[in-house]
């Protein structure tokens, strides 16, 4: 386990690096006022647009804490100048606009994740991002704050992750067998996985 972890590690040292390197992305800044908050984890601008917090996802409506997690970002944001930060992907497949959002020199997403309201939800081209918010994740696991006051059940005997991805997965999920056994790692558990800044696969909902 410890070295299937160091080699999911130097996968992300790695892409960071990679991730780095693009001068045409990493250096991308713009500043823009909020108009309105829509949730956790979106926001709308001055100039129409939509915008989605990259790398983390906060509690749908209905959900435990959406209302902690929207008030929050409405204190942090809410009709005020903020700085945006694009990645490599600039807009999702909804075309919205994805970014970190500043306010000084915090991202909303790690005000978030640090008092366990949001959950790292990384991809290959925001990994740049995913170290400090992954350390920010461990620390609200660990103090048991806002979404992890009551840890994930788990209901497998164990959860299934390549090395050089972003999801867990139930072991008889159809993404399982699209992962090359040797890069195969298994968690204990959903916190291990969390802990590890993975998140659920979409698929089959682990």
């Amino acid at each position: 386990m410890k070295g299937r972890q160091c080699r999911r590690w130097m996968f992300f040292l790695l892409i960071v690096l990679v991730s780095c390197s693009d001068s045409t992305s990493d250096r991308r800044w713009e500043t823009a006022r909020v108009v309105e908050v829509i949730d956790g984890d979106s926001i709308i601008l001055t100039d129409g647009r939509n915008v989605r917090y990259m790398c983390i996802n906060t509690p749908e409506k209905k959900e435990p804490y959406y209302e902690q997690a929207k008030q929050l970002n409405r204190d942090l944001v809410g009709g005020k100048t903020v700085t945006l930060r694009f990645g490599q992907r600039a807009i999702d497949r909804y075309g919205r606009t994805l970014a970190m959002v500043y306010r000084g020199e915090t991202s909303v997403a790690e005000s978030l994740v640090t008092v366990g309201l949001a959950t790292v939800y990384g991809f290959p081209d925001n990994a740049a991002f995913l170290p400090l918010l992954i350390r920010r994740q461990r620390e609200a696991i660990d103090r048991r704050i806002g979404l992890w006051s009551q840890p994930p059940t788990s209901d497998e005997e164990f959860y299934i992750a390549s090395i050089v991805g972003f999801r867990f997965h139930r072991p008889n999920c159809k993404s399982v067998s699209q992962i090359r056994p040797d890069r195969r790692m298994e968690y204990a558990s959903k916190i291990e996985a969390y802990y590890d800044g993975l998140s659920p696969c979409r698929r089959c909902r682990p």
